[in-house]
Formats: C-alpha cells, sequence, structure tokens
C-alpha cells in the first residue's frame, strides 16, 4: 500500500459494543487515502474480534497494556506515517465527507495552519437521532490561543493536524484524564494557526460511562491545565487570566451546586470575589455567553427527549 495522506488514531478500551459503527464510519469516508490506526488499550472483552473481523489492509491493530487514552493515543502519533492525522474515539463517527473537506482546507493553506476542525453534533442511541452541541469560544479575543485558554470548544473527533505538528508540540499529556485534548490544543495554538469548518461532521457518542460524565472530576483536570499554562507562559493580557479563572470558578461553581457541595461552592465563590482588578468586560461577555451557552444546550435537551421518547 502507498504511504497513506492521513493517519487516523483510534483509541479503544472494552468498545466492543460501539467500534463496529465507528470503523464503518471511517470506511465510509469519500476521501480513501488513510490508514486506520486501532490502539487495543488492554481491552477485556471481545474487543479485538470485532476489530479483527474487518478484512482491509488500512486498518492495522496495536495491542498494548491499558494506560489509558492518552498513551494510547501517543502510541497511534509514534507509528503514523501519513501527512495529516486524525483523531476518532471507538464510540464516536464521521460523516462521510469529514476527511475530504479538511483535506481540502490543508491543500489549499499555508504550513502556518496546524489544526482543522468542524462543528459536530451528538447522539444517545442512534445517529438518526442526533442534536445539535453549541460549541463556539468566548468572543473576548481574536486570538485563538487566548480563547482557548479560556475554554475549550474544539472536539477530538473533529480535529485532524499536521503531522509535523507533532515534532514542534510533542505528544499528549499523559498526567492528565479527560483534559489531555484541550491541552494538546492550546500548545498547538501557541505555534499555528487554527481553523474551523462551519459544519457539523461527526457525530459524538453521549453516554454516563464516559470520561466527561463526571464533572467534579473534570473540573479539578481542567484547572491542571489552566495552570500549567497560566502560571508559566509570559505575556498572556490580564483580562484573559481573570477571564479563564473566572470561567473554570462558575463551572466548578455550578458542579459543586448540583452535587451539594456547598463548602467547595463557597470556595469557588470566595475565590472570584477576591480577583484583583475586576475586569466588568469579562463579567458581562462571560454573562451573555452562559445564557445563550444554556439556552441552546437546553434546546438540545428538548430536542434529544422528543427524539428518545
Amino acid at each position: 500500500m502507498n504511504t497513506p495522506r492521513v493517519s487516523i488514531i483510534m483509541p479503544a478500551f472494552n468498545a466492543e459494543r460501539t467500534i463496529s459503527p465507528a470503523i464503518k464510519s471511517v470506511l465510509d469516508q469519500s476521501f480513501n487515502e488513510w490508514e486506520l490506526l486501532i490502539i487495543n488499550d488492554g481491552s477485556t472483552d471481545g474487543t479485538l474480534e470485532v476489530i479483527s473481523g474487518f478484512k482491509d489492509s488500512r486498518i492495522k491493530i496495536i495491542n498494548q497494556i491499558n494506560q489509558g487514552v492518552a498513551a494510547a493515543r501517543n502510541s497511534g502519533l509514534k507509528i503514523a506515517t501519513g501527512e495529516y492525522i486524525a483523531f476518532l474515539d471507538a464510540d464516536d463517527l464521521w460523516l462521510p465527507s469529514k476527511l475530504q473537506k479538511q483535506i481540502s482546507i490543508f491543500s489549499k493553506s499555508q504550513l502556518d495552519l496546524g489544526l482543522v476542525y468542524s462543528g459536530y453534533r451528538g447522539f444517545k442511541f442512534s445517529e438518526t437521532d442526533s442534536f445539535s452541541l453549541f460549541t463556539g469560544p468566548i468572543n473576548i479575543h481574536n486570538n485563538d490561543h487566548y480563547k482557548l485558554l479560556v475554554s475549550n470548544y474544539i472536539a477530538t473527533l473533529t480535529v485532524m493536524i499536521r503531522r509535523d505538528v507533532v515534532f514542534d508540540v510533542g505528544y499528549f499529556r499523559e498526567d492528565l484524564r479527560g483534559t489531555e485534548d484541550w491541552d494538546y490544543w492550546i500548545r498547538i495554538s501557541k505555534l499555528y494557526r487554527l481553523k474551523k469548518i462551519d459544519q457539523e461532521l461527526a457525530l459524538y457518542r453521549i453516554s454516563a460511562g464516559s470520561l466527561s460524565s463526571n464533572k467534579i472530576t473534570h473540573a479539578n483536570e481542567e484547572l491542571k491545565v489552566l495552570k500549567a499554562h497560566l502560571l508559566v507562559e509570559v505575556g498572556i493580557p490580564n483580562n484573559i487570566i481573570h477571564m479563564a479563572y473566572l470561567f473554570w470558578s462558575i463551572k466548578a461553581m455550578k458542579y459543586q451546586l448540583l452535587t451539594c457541595r456547598f463548602k467547595y461552592f463557597l470556595r469557588s465563590l470566595l475565590s472570584i470575589l477576591m480577583l484583583n482588578n475586576f475586569f466588568l468586560r469579562n463579567y458581562f461577555i462571560l454573562l451573555l455567553w452562559i445564557i445563550r451557552h444554556s439556552y441552546t444546550r437546553n434546546l438540545s435537551k428538548i430536542r434529544a427527549s422528543n427524539f428518545f421518547q
């Protein structure tokens, strides 16, 4: 087989129930110059048997002991041969034109474009009952790097990067759980331009067992990412720093209230009130973003409840 233009990295752990549709969504791509690297991360169910049932020379299986999703993606990055790299988890799906549209953008762009992403939809039981998910950034700055420091608005299943990016940025942090992707996009955005395709080209499976479902743990992991960048990087505007901590604190407070952790809620509230040099414009922008985000998410829930009845 000729060298593929795109290496697709798919971590898989006990994914026997969902991985078959994920693989089929790759096989259905209109762009076919790819290799699919499935990292079987120590699965103990029938994942390996399901994968082995696909007879396509472009699909490669890498078995390893369970090390987590970041380590699995890194294993894929180390053996990827494509000019570009895309990521797809074993329970998510792509629309058929996803790779083609991203390749088209890269082909027309300068080498300073390092990452292309798109919108996506969510689904629970059937991809035919999907609904839009709001993923826009807070419009506080025209710099993507600063926007990403405030919130992660890039979904991993929509991302394609140049392989050269890995040489400059390195690998995913394996000490993070559920936020290693956000950290990676932040690091990429320091060195490269990002571009969004304003179309929904992927489907994200929403399940109670997903890593992001444990919101308190996720908030703590987000704080690790913030500190790793905000406390080290030089030259970040003060209003960006304040907005990043403010946005994180508000999300953490919401999770704390939902789980009745009132002591931690009051501690987070106090940390917001003690911020020096209040940036009132930030609070106003954040308030508008939260209203828009909540409205969109509520619409999604209404649509989902109608779909899944």
